[in-house]
């Protein structure tokens, strides 16, 4: 697979730092990893892959053009939104 420019939007958090080590851990192709977060984090550094990354805006993310963007923020942002999957979520599918 070809590797990608990846963003991870809340990753200094709890579930971010767990994606991030979730993408380690199974070899995902990560070219280009941008870490995002608040601005109270912006400039501060994560390990990935061995390597120091440092947390951008989200500004500052949009700017850089990642492929994928995975976001562990989404129910901060948007408290009442659903989510069905309807293979788990048999009453989606009706």
């Amino acid at each position: 697979m070809k590797s990608l420019k990846v963003a991870v939007v809340g990753a200094t958090g709890m579930v971010g730092r767990t994606i991030l080590k979730a993408l380690e851990q199974r070899a995902f192709p990560v070219e280009q990893l941008i870490p995002v977060a608040s601005e109270k984090s912006v400039g501060s550094t994560l390990s990935f892959n061995g390597n120091q990354v440092e947390v951008e805006s989200m500004k500052t993310a949009l700017e850089m053009n990642a492929k994928v963007a995975l976001f562990s923020v989404l129910f901060r942002i948007l408290p009442t939104l659903e989510i069905s999957v309807p293979d788990i979520c048999s009453s989606a599918s009706k």
